[in-house]
């Protein structure tokens, strides 16, 4: 808020202050309040969630007002603390007031027009009212302090009723005095707050200046580690493709020579096949020429043989002395055919036994 907001606000809110403050005499030892014209929301940001309060008469009163509290000591009494608490917030929240050089404690606040009931918590355990303020009872039997917070433009003294239901107390001071030091305690409260939000600022700044340098720092840990890498996977390409043709010339060596011992012993299988096939052939070949000299043999006799017998009707005397030649030639021409052999017609050259070893040299 600017100070001259706040000019404007103390000089609308003056000319009501002298209405809007209550005095009850005999108690020193009293309950500051003050008001200032508020914002327009029915509610203060203190307050939020609390509905419109309403005035003595009843009425509705929109919008707030800036209160100061002044919970001053007794008898003598040091406390280290004191909190006020109030139905403006359904007794929900603490507001911490503070300390001042008389050594009571006061509190600049901003609460909605009407009548609220507060206490105030002592040294942050003891829930008290003040006994210079006038008390009600509430629904539940509990004991609290009166104030009526009230800011009507043009409502004249002559037209207000001093009683001691309004719960509104005036300080010794007079009433431009404690205006004063309403505005004043508002117009510190921004410098503070403009104060703390520079220094957040600040910190803020800082914050992302140290997580830069820290992400700048992390930055270049990983390119060093990515380049490192980089220059250890570019040796590694050379190294896995000179590896990998040095493996490759190897296989072909190996597989040279492999071939080389195949072809030899190819050469060596089909020179064995080869020769033992012909052998078989030059056996079967012999058999087959031995078989085409008997046969030959054997069919001439058998037609010699139908012949004579033919003719054995008719000249017997012939037909003895050919029978008796023809038997002696059937005797040798049979024997020779019974020593015959049967073919060696073998064609199987899975079985056969080959030497595929190349020969040693001596």
């Amino acid at each position: 808020m600017s100070s001259k907001f706040l000019l404007v606000l103390f000089y609308l809110a003056f000319s009501d202050i002298a209405s809007s403050l209550r005095n009850i005499p005999g108690s020193a030892q009293c309950i500051k309040v003050v008001q200032l014209r508020g914002g327009a929301s029915p509610q203060a940001a203190s307050a939020n969630g609390v509905p419109v309060a309403r005035s003595a008469s009843g009425r509705d009163l929109q919008g707030t007002a800036f209160t100061k509290i002044v919970y001053k000591k007794i008898n003598g009494e040091i406390h280290k603390s004191v909190e006020v608490v109030g139905s403006w917030s359904r007794f929900k929240t603490r507001n911490a007031m503070t300390k001042n050089k008389d050594g009571d404690f006061e509190i600049i606040i901003e609460l909605p027009r009407g009548q609220h009931e507060m206490k105030f918590v002592v040294d942050g355990t003891e829930w008290r009212c003040h006994p210079g303020m006038e008390t009600t009872t509430d629904s539940q039997g509990n004991m609290n302090n009166v104030i009526f917070v009230d800011n009507i433009p043009g409502a004249k003294q002559t037209e207000r009723k001093f009683t001691t239901s309004d719960g509104v107390y005036v300080a010794s001071k007079d009433s431009l005095e404690i205006a004063r030091d309403v505005v004043s305690r508002l117009e510190q409260e921004r410098q503070v707050a403009q104060e703390k939000l520079a220094k957040a600022h600040s910190q803020f700044i800082d914050t992302l200046k140290s997580e830069l340098n820290s992400g700048l720092v992390a930055l270049n840990r990983s390119k060093t580690v990515v380049n490192a890498f980089q220059e250890q996977g570019s040796k590694g390409l050379v190294s896995i493709k000179a590896a990998g043709e040095a493996k490759i010339t190897e296989i072909r060596s190996h597989m040279e020579k492999i071939r080389d011992i195949l072809d030899q012993k190819e050469k060596i299988a089909i020179k064995a096949v080869t020769e033992n096939m012909q052998q078989r052939i030059a056996v079967l070949e012999k058999e087959i020429a031995r078989y085409g000299v008997v046969g030959p043999e054997l069919q001439e006799l058998i037609d010699d043989t139908n012949k004579a017998l033919h003719s054995s009707s008719t000249d017997s005397t012939a037909f003895a002395n050919k029978a008796n030649a023809l038997v002696s030639k059937i005797e040798t021409v049979t024997s020779k055919a019974a020593a015959l052999m049967p073919p060696t017609d073998d064609a199987d050259f899975e079985h056969l036994q080959l030497n595929l070893l190349p020969p040693q040299n001596a």
